[in-house]
């Protein structure tokens, strides 16, 4: 396993923290952008945003046991274990993401678009079983694939645009 990650500090927010009613992520993601350095292998999986507790999860690439992507979407989104969302993420193209947890309600809602293009709902699960109040990463969590072999070259993946808001995504 390697991971390179961001865990906001929600300490002066109070507790639960940021963690109640209704909260937005955002983050915009790419891939590829510096030249001699490879975007990251789709045949390796990695987890790029989740809650501890993985009650939501961006991935990418292929794990065993996880459920194969359809037609080279190699970026999925899941909640409670299940896909929501398939797409691709590109090299040398920005991927932005909204993700919207009620936590009172326990729905949990995805908006996608690319480059500068405006969020698109994509997906809205409602009686998620768990949104637990826990640690938010961001960032890269590779898991090593059958036999524990770990990737030895560098990979590359961008992120920007992070930022937390209370309530649904604003501008929609």
């Amino acid at each position: 396993m390697a991971r390179t990650e961001v865990i906001p500090n929600t300490k002066p927010l109070g507790s639960p923290g940021y963690q109640k009613g209704v909260v937005t992520t955002h983050v915009s993601l790419a891939m590829g952008l510096e030249p001699g350095v490879a975007p990251l292998d789709a045949a390796w999986a990695h987890q790029l945003v989740f809650p501890e507790s993985h009650f939501f999860e961006l991935r990418y690439g292929q794990q065993p046991g996880w459920p194969a992507p359809p037609g080279g979407k190699n970026l999925q989104f899941f909640v409670s274990g299940r896909p929501e969302w398939q797409g691709a993420l590109k090299p040398g193209e920005w991927q932005n993401f909204a993700i919207t947890v009620d936590y009172d309600k326990k729905i949990v809602t995805l908006y996608t678009s690319t480059g500068g293009g405006a969020l698109q709902k994509r997906a809205e699960v409602p009686r998620v079983s768990s949104t637990s109040r826990s640690d938010l990463h961001i960032g890269a969590l590779r898991l090593p694939m059958a036999g524990g072999r770990q990737l030895q070259r560098p990979t590359s993946i961008y992120y920007s645009n992070l930022w937390i808001e209370a309530g649904p995504p604003s501008g929609l």
